[in-house]
């Protein structure tokens, strides 16, 4: 499952993402920001918030993003 989603794609619904070398970044959907501390790298397909430490996968994102459970992020 975690290896058929685009992640960028997935979190690019959610944040404005721009390309920054081989990843991603954008304004944490977490926390307020001014300035981009938010980075996705599709080689790991995984997330990362310099700002407020949240990380993890294309699951865990729908998971905190949207505030539902495991399985639900799933569908």
């Amino acid at each position: 499952m975690r290896e058929k989603v685009d992640i960028v794609d997935l979190i690019g619904r959610h944040v404005t993402l721009r390309r920054s070398g081989r990843q991603f970044k954008g304004l944490c959907p977490f926390h307020g920001e001014k300035t981009p501390s938010f980075y996705v790298d599709p080689g790991r397909r995984r997330f990362n918030c310099f700002g407020c430490s949240e990380h993890g996968d294309a699951i865990d994102f729908v998971q905190k993003v949207e505030g539902v459970s495991f399985n639900e992020a799933l569908r």
